[in-house]
């Protein structure tokens, strides 16, 4: 009872100490917002989707609002236009990342790239990440490797379909193949799951990315750390031993069989740079395990959950299943499967996991903090705000992207709006410095495993995570999976399976992979930190302060994208629009400094797995239910995976695959 009762006071006189000083700095100007309670702030207005929470309060209070989330002043960004000043104008005050329990624990005292202070370290371990782990040589390096195991899956699952007709959860198959990737890229072999733990893979990963959502009270009240009233401590620490003694085996092994390798998996790359002292740090075990633990935790649940969403909006679409089927037999033809090489001629492929990841973010929102006091639109931005970039609400944005809660891939037709960050209304993999370095890869594997499975379907789902969304939506418009699956058909044929070296030739898969990126940002609320303080648009930033981008808000925006709670590939139709961070409405894989390094894998990785499973089988809703009655809940966590899992009956559509 003493306990709680010196809490109390001790949360009072913190209270009392920091009214006096927002009164102090009261006649600054600060972004518009909702009025909030003492003590708590704001965070009594969110619920489980804070991404969704916040969008809802940006069309009151503005696409920068202010709110304080328990001690924290935090900054909310909803809009493509506004992204850009805070991921590109003043990247350099608000590339750095909040301080985060969470990663505190797991990632060996905030080590990993995600969520690195920005600094000397960071930058020094984003540049060994992009040349020497996630470069365009090292990603092609494991090209057949990702065909075999693509090739496994799909021969999976036709046997499924060919001898037993059996309802298939395509959430379960594309996070195997995702964990398996990752595996054989980063460790050099696979791992069962109970190499992990008992739980397995994808099971230890939700809990990271719930625990990682979960809103924890040490991180907005940090006194209250200590204390660990939540158990969240106790359950984070007991996470991070799993993960401990899982990659140390991992490393152990390495050492002890470096001398008998032929060729190097990431792990063996890492050692080779930690003997070498060729980085400007000590660079040891820890900065090791903190880079292998983002690789893991990423690549199961992002790529995984994209490809799920993608093929959830193809169920729920037919035509556009179809669509992208008639893609794949003319480009493939049935009698072989989608190579990563057909991918680039899969036009209609693009515009689908454009307008998956459009519409399910995997990553909905990324906080970013001021490094320093700085205005933007007038606003005073203090140091040390977190700002948190809302991509779900900058991809649902209906000012640019019309009809934005429709999934449309469509919309992508002669458009140049690309995904890796350079086109701010469509961002799921963020853009700038912290933008995603595997983004690349994941693309390649999303559009790869789409078109293989939309193919399957007209003979006979960080990147996990964006093609179980773009699988979604395909399910939802079967008129976008039959435009995307005619695609393929015309670039790839249907005597084989689609490859990397098609997806530049796969324009609507673009078009749809660039769509459900807009309406499910992965990502939706990342969160930065203000280095200095600043001014931003006439406000008043204060160093410190966080700053949440709202990307779900930023692409759903209406003013941006008409309808933009509709699937439509082909608003990206002449459109330059890109998803690598360059553009501002769309920024899947964020934007900036801290974009996601890893984008470029994870373009790859979306885009191929999405044109696989398009391409190989044909693809029908169980048990009589139609598209419209799919179900797109999300659960909110460090990707917003869907709710349920991703269920259906794959036919197998390709000839001799």
């Amino acid at each position: 009872m003493a306990l709680i009762w010196a809490t109390l006071v001790l949360i009072f006189i913190v209270y009392a100490l920091y009214e006096l000083l927002n009164n102090i700095q009261s006649r600054k100007r600060y972004p518009p917002g909702p009025k909030g309670l003492p003590i708590i702030g704001h965070l009594h207005l969110l619920g489980k989707n804070p991404h969704q929470d916040f969008q809802k309060l940006a069309k009151t209070h503005g696409p920068l609002m202010y709110v304080r989330l328990g001690l924290v002043p935090t900054i909310v960004v909803s809009s493509a236009d506004t992204a850009e000043m805070f991921l590109k104008t003043y990247d350099h005050i608000f590339a750095s990342r909040p301080h985060n329990e969470a990663a505190q624990y797991l990632a060996y005292g905030q080590k990993n790239l995600i969520n690195a202070k920005y600094g000397p370290y960071w930058r020094n371990m984003r540049k060994l990440c992009t040349q020497h782990l996630l470069s365009n040589q090292k990603i092609n390096s494991f090209q057949s490797m990702r065909r075999q195991q693509v090739e496994f899956m799909i021969k999976s699952l036709k046997n499924e379909a060919c001898d037993h007709r059996i309802v298939v959860d395509l959430s379960a198959k594309i996070s195997s193949l995702s964990a398996d990737l990752t595996c054989l890229m980063v460790f050099g072999k696979k791992y069962m799951d109970e190499d992990l733990d008992k739980r397995g893979f994808k099971a230890v990963v939700e809990e990271v990315e719930h625990l990682a959502a979960t809103p924890n009270l040490g991180d907005f009240f940090p006194f209250l750390g200590v204390i660990d009233l939540q158990g969240h401590t106790r359950r984070l620490k007991d996470l991070s031993k799993v993960f401990d003694e899982f990659l140390e085996k991992i490393i152990d092994e390495h050492v002890q069989s470096r001398d008998q390798k032929q060729s190097k998996d990431f792990v063996d790359t890492m050692l080779d740079i930690m003997q070498s002292g060729e980085t400007e740090f000590q660079f040891d075990r820890r900065h090791i395990k903190a880079i292998l633990f983002d690789m893991l935790v990423a690549a199961v649940g992002t790529s995984a959950t994209a490809i799920e969403w993608i093929i959830t909006e193809l169920l729920r679409h037919r035509h556009v299943m179809k669509k992208l089927q008639k893609e794949l037999e003319e480009v493939i033809g049935l009698e072989k499967m989608v190579k990563e090489s057909d991918l680039e001629n899969l036009n209609y492929l693009d515009m689908v996991v454009k307008e998956g990841l459009r519409l399910h973010s995997v990553a909905p929102l990324i906080p970013h903090e001021a490094m320093e006091d700085c205005i933007v639109n007038n606003f005073h931005i203090q140091k040390g705000s977190r700002i948190m970039i809302n991509y779900y609400a900058i991809q649902r944005d209906p000012n640019i992207w019309p009809g934005a809660e429709k999934f449309l891939p469509e919309r992508f037709v002669g458009s140049s709006i690309d995904i890796r960050g350079r086109d701010f209304q469509l961002l799921p993999f963020g853009s700038g410095r912290r933008s995603c370095p595997g983004m690349q890869l994941g693309i390649i594997i999303v559009q790869l495993v789409v078109a293989q499975l939309d193919m399957l379907i007209a003979a006979m789902g960080t990147s996990a995570t964006a093609i179980e969304w773009i699988l979604t939506e395909l399910l939802r418009h079967p008129h976008v999976m039959k435009k995307l699956q005619k695609e393929l058909e015309q670039v790839v044929g249907l005597e084989r399976m689609v490859k990397e070296s098609d997806l530049e030739k796969l324009n609507y898969l673009d078009m749809a992979v660039k769509e459900g990126m807009r309406m499910h940002c992965v990502v939706p609320l990342m969160p930065h930190e203000a280095m200095e303080d600043c001014v931003v648009n006439s406000f008043r930033i204060q160093k410190g302060s966080r700053i949440m981008i709202n990307f779900y808000a930023v692409q759903r925006d209406p003013n941006i994208w008409p309808e933009p709670e509709m699937f439509l590939p082909e608003r990206f139709v002449e459109s330059s629009i890109d998803v690598r961070g360059r553009d501002f409405q769309l920024l899947p894989f964020g934007s900036g400094r801290r974009s996601c390094p890893g984008k470029q894998l994870g373009i790859i990785i979306v885009q191929l797995i999405v044109a696989q499973l398009v391409h190989c089988f044909d693809w029908e809703l169980p048990n009589g239910m139609q598209p419209c009655d799919l179900d797109v809940q999300e659960q909110f966590g460090l990707a917003t995976s869907r709710e349920n899992p991703l269920m259906a009956l794959p036919t197998y559509r390709v000839n001799n695959a």
